[in-house]
């Protein structure tokens, strides 16, 4: 292999992981805090999303916080969804959505984040009528 030739391969090796690390980043990422009294195995249903407030009949415990966010441009779906499917692993059976919206990031002015409490609902079948 020519000199010419190391140089192309190398560029190449470098412009895929400059594309690999860039799609990487656009993936919203989770951030847990779970009171140690509240860890619980994973969840295998589907997690409730409330969105401000909690139905009064709902019986629930917090289990702790979270923050999802995106560091490129997006909606808060994306990040709700995260936020989601990562409760569920760390066992929330719910979600309680405080806020939403855009704020600046590492490669954006405007990336989505989507931030609440997670839950344990005691009822579960009770709130999920009420969904």
């Amino acid at each position: 292999m020519n000199q010419q030739s190391r140089i192309n391969t190398l560029s190449k090796c470098l412009f895929l992981a400059m594309i690999a690390l860039l799609l990487c980043s656009c993936m919203p990422t989770t951030k847990y805090n779970v009171a140690k009294d509240q860890i619980r195995p994973a969840f295998s249903g589907k997690v409730l999303v409330f969105n401000k407030t909690i139905p009064d009949n709902i019986q629930y415990s917090v289990m702790g916080d979270f923050v999802a966010q995106s560091e490129w441009y997006g909606g808060t779906d994306e990040t709700a969804n995260s936020a989601t499917k990562e409760a569920a692993a760390k066992g929330a059976n719910g979600i309680l959505i405080e806020a939403q919206g855009h704020r600046m990031a590492g490669f954006s002015y405007a990336s989505p984040y989507t931030e609440g409490k997670l839950l344990w609902i005691e009822n579960y079948e009770v709130a999920q009528k009420k969904i």
